[in-house]
């Protein structure tokens, strides 16, 4: 066995150390809830922005099949099976391009061709 002559100075800086060292793993450990907290809340903000996103493409939709049932009627009598369609359709890029078409279209049944294809 090897005896070494006891240093205050030396056991004071190691203490020291060893108190650094752990306050170091305490402020890793806080800054790691932290960014699981950050990374919470940002999924929680993004399924928030989604369907915010949702319901307003929902809403557009609503809107574009209002406007392209109002569209066709003025040119005549529509079908159950054009109505049906329409109703049915959720994107409102398809009803945008149905409700353009039926604008510029000569007849209800013009439109209704266009929409069923």
């Amino acid at each position: 066995m090897i005896l070494t002559e006891y240093n205050e100075e030396l056991h004071a800086r190691t203490l020291v150390e060893e108190g650094r060292r752990e306050e170091r793993e305490k402020n890793a450990q806080i800054l790691q809830m932290e960014r699981e907290k950050n990374a919470q809340a940002l999924q929680a903000e993004k399924e928030k922005n989604a369907q915010a996103l949702q319901a307003e493409k929902e809403k557009n939709a609503r809107s574009i099949r209002q406007l392209l049932l109002q569209v066709l009627e003025s040119k005549g009598r529509i079908s159950a099976e054009t109505t049906e369609r329409i109703n049915c359709e959720n994107d409102p890029d398809i009803l945008r391009d149905w409700a353009s078409f039926a604008i510029g279209s000569s007849s209800v049944e013009e439109a209704e061709r266009y929409i069923s294809r």
